[in-house]
């Protein structure tokens, strides 16, 4: 996924994924409101995403607990939207 206008790129680890968004927890929690796009990897299919993030709750890196966004979808792959609806 890639964060933000710098295009900072973290690895993010889905907990749930619906048409109209998913819930994922990671390391570095950017901010509600932060714009993303990265592609969520189903099968062997990489499908490409482009969304914004609702919320956000910070994690604790000093003992490794990651922390956990929620992202709506903005634009997701056609093959992907069929998949999910």
């Amino acid at each position: 996924m890639k964060v933000g206008d710098g295009g900072v790129s973290s690895t993010v680890f889905t907990k749930e994924v619906s048409a109209g968004g998913f819930c994922a927890e990671l390391m570095r929690v950017p901010s509600p409101g932060t714009q993303v796009r990265g592609s969520i990897v189903i099968g062997g299919n990489a499908y490409a995403f482009s969304g914004k993030i609702a919320w956000a709750r910070a994690g604790e890196p000093r003992m490794n607990l990651r922390g956990s966004i929620g992202v709506t979808f903005s634009e997701i792959a056609d093959g992907w939207k069929e998949k999910l609806t």
